[in-house]
């Protein structure tokens, strides 16, 4: 139930492109936190959880690299940084 709950949050964050330029600094904040929460995750969660194409989380994911990414700043800087981290793992 809270890994879903996560998800779901992590799903929202992802999707809200326009608010990204109404507050970056909490979605900068957010993929900080999100850095943390998966660095905290075991190896074989990014074979199985991301590695699923009908996996919530990887679709959530890249919908905020996709957001953010273009933008400039820490909030493009922390999603290049986060996709790293994930491409790595």
């Amino acid at each position: 139930a809270g890994l879903k709950q996560w998800q779901r949050l992590v799903a929202l964050f992802g999707a809200c492109d326009a608010a990204l330029d109404a507050d970056p600094a909490l979605f900068d904040a957010f993929g900080a936190l999100l850095e943390r929460q998966l660095a905290l995750a075991p190896g074989d969660f990014f074979r199985d959880a991301l590695g699923r194409d009908e996996d919530v989380l990887r679709s959530s994911l890249l919908d905020f690299f996709a957001n953010a990414s273009p933008r400039a700043g820490p909030l493009a800087r922390r999603a290049d940084r986060l996709l790293n981290f994930c491409q790595t793992r």
